[in-house]
Order: C-alpha cells, then structure tokens, then sequence
C-alpha cells in the first residue's frame, strides 16, 4: 500500500464519479421518457459504468505499475479468497434474507415470502439472464470502482470507519438521478418520506459490511 499511496487521487474519483454517471443519467430524466426506452436504457447503463471508468481513468493515467497491477490481481487472482471467504461470501445474503423474512412475521408477514415467485418457479431458466443483467449492470462496475479503487484511495487519509460513511453517503447520494426516471424501481419511493430515510440509511451500516 506504501508504494501506492501518492498515486491514489481520492477526490478526482469523486469528481469524475459524479459526471461519469450524472450526465447521462440526468440526461434520461430530462427525456421524460420511461425506463423501457431504449434510450433511457442505454443512458442508465451509460451512468452505471461512471466508477468503473472512473477507476480505470485514475489508476491508468497515474501511470504507477504497482498500482495497475493490484487493481486487477484483486479482480481476478481468485486465491486471494480463502474457502472459508467463498463460503461467507455465498451464505451471509441468503441468511441475511432469511433472518430478515424470520423477523417480519413477527409484524404480520407471511412464510409464503420463502416461496419462489410462481412467473419464475414455471421457467427456471429465465432467472439466468435477469442474474447476469443485473449483475453486469449493477453491482459489478460499482463495486471495481467504489471498492475497487476509491475504498483504498480514501484509506490512504481515514480510518476504516470513516471510509465507509464517506462511501455510504455519497453512494446513497450518486442514486439521485434513478429516482427521478419513471419507471425504474427506486422511482416507487418518491414521496414515501419513510422509504427514503430508510433507503438512504441502508447504504451506510452496508458500506461498513463492505469495508
């Protein structure tokens, strides 16, 4: 980490971050177009990929080696992980999930919430491209961004705590646009006051986890 610490720019990760994703996704909310517009598909996606871009632009024209080569050893040495990794990696979601499930029957929910949904139980298959799609567009170019550059840049001058709430609300707060695009999902939440608060204060106690 030593040999790296100069070469992390912390803040143009945010700066970048910011218009990577903001522009195009500001773009779709201006179109007044619905999330099924090829268009706002395609600028969304566009906006997704802000801190992959993002990471790559910092870590290349830093022209540091150390730092390019243990951005994508972490990416894809895969022993990196232990198997006691792989098996907390694959078991804390689903138990997390079924804790959570657990705990809303207490408050009226039913246990039909461990079904599986009848359009997927009927073609099992179909499931495969929503988890790819979502999976390519989502958390995989957030996370080789927020985690995989400006976690360690922002190391470099706070504690871990401090890292993960500097993380959390501007992460929460990077979600902006997506709110304002009918029909995309976190649209459901506007005007819901409690849905927000809850789903802004989620972002940071996850971004700890993640740290």
């Amino acid at each position: 980490m030593r040999q790296k610490v100069k070469y992390y720019r912390p803040f143009a990760f945010f700066l970048f971050v910011i218009c990577l994703s903001w522009i195009p996704w500001w773009s779709a909310v201006t179109t007044a177009k619905v999330v099924s517009s090829v268009l706002v598909k395609v600028l969304i996606a566009i906006g997704g990929l802000g801190p992959t871009f993002s990471a790559l632009i910092l870590i290349y024209t830093s022209k540091n080696e150390v730092l390019r080569k243990d951005y994508w050893q972490r990416i894809f040495n895969f022993k990196l992980i232990t198997a006691s990794g792989y098996l907390f990696l694959f078991l804390m979601f689903p138990i997390v999930a079924s804790v959570a499930i657990v705990i809303s029957t207490l408050f009226g929910e039913s246990f039909n919430q461990f079904q599986v949904v009848a359009s997927v139980r009927n073609n099992l298959l179909m499931i495969l491209p929503f988890i790819l799609y979502t999976f390519l567009l989502g958390p995989l170019p957030e996370e080789l961004g927020w985690r995989g550059y400006w976690l360690d840049g922002l190391r470099t001058k706070f504690n871990g705590l401090a890292t993960s709430i500097i993380i959390g609300c501007v992460w929460a707060c990077w979600h902006i646009p997506l709110f304002l695009i009918n029909g995309y999902p976190l649209h459901e939440h506007v005007g819901n006051v409690f849905m927000l608060v809850v789903y802004f204060s989620l972002l940071i106690p996850k971004a700890i986890i993640y740290t």
